[in-house]
């Protein structure tokens, strides 16, 4: 469905509706009625059916007001996307290597926060260097601290997962921004190098999330402040803070701080 909505100075009274599905233009639907200026109109262009475990775009225009020429046509085009979802995740993956269930991190992320999860998702990382720099900057919709997020090395030897990106010098390797209920247990987070400055950044309101077994390093050679292990800023009175952030038997290497 879509809406349509009269930007103009005079009525409008009819109009030619075009959109694709994942770049495939479809057939167009000749819209009539009656719409003053700021009113709205609902109607259905058509059905598609999802690429499952993958983004789906969608394109929606208007052309033609009134059977003339759009004087604007800023404001005729909108654009989203669909996830397509087998459903909630819940138990355990496979990421990296043949047959895993995901190739990347990333890729992996995307059913996690699209689709949600009914139960405890464990992620385990076969062996490799993977070249990401995470972000997890949204709620995982169903997560909480009896159904968490775990990434893990299969092989439970941190060195043999790593996780960074060298596409950008002195980037962060994980960030972490008001997301809760997440476990990184077993690997290496971040590059001994200059493309790592923080390994590991903590934003906003960050609740139940545990560091265990882990090597969180930087470039041993940094010489400031951009370089260290662990980030975390706030402010007295923040309303958002860390609650329950546990590091245990983790390794912190590198960087001109540690934490």
């Amino acid at each position: 469905t879509g809406v349509i909505v009269n930007k103009g100075l005079t009525p409008l009274t009819n109009a030619m509706i075009t959109w694709s599905f994942k770049d495939t233009v479809r057939t167009s639907t000749l819209w009539t009625g009656y719409l003053d200026q700021g009113e709205t109109d609902t109607l259905t262009i058509g059905t598609v059916q999802l690429t499952y475990g993958n983004v789906n775009m969608v394109k929606i225009w208007v052309s033609y007001p009134n059977a003339s020429t759009d004087e604007n046509t800023k404001n005729d085009t909108v654009m989203y996307t669909v996830f397509g979802c087998y459903g909630p995740l819940s138990g355990n993956y496979t990421i990296g290597g043949v047959n895993a269930n995901f190739a990347t991190i990333e890729e992996a992320n995307d059913p996690m926060l699209n689709c949600g999860i009914v139960g405890p998702v464990t992620f385990f990382l076969n062996n490799g260097t993977y070249n990401e720099n995470l972000v997890f900057d949204m709620q995982i919709p169903g997560a909480s601290i009896l159904n968490p997020v775990t990434f893990t090395s299969t092989s439970g030897i941190a060195a043999n997962v790593v996780i960074g990106g060298n596409q950008k010098k002195e980037a962060t390797a994980l960030t972490i921004q008001n997301v809760s209920h997440l476990k990184f247990i077993n690997l290496t987070i971040g590059l001994n190098s200059e493309y790592t400055g923080a390994a590991v950044e903590l934003i906003g309101m960050c609740e139940n999330i545990l560091f265990k077994g882990c090597t969180i390093q930087t470039n041993v050679q940094g010489n400031s402040a951009t370089y260290c292990g662990v980030k975390y800023y706030s402010t007295n009175g923040a309303t958002d803070y860390l609650k329950n952030v546990r590091f245990i038997g983790n390794h912190v290497d590198g960087g001109y701080y540690n934490f």
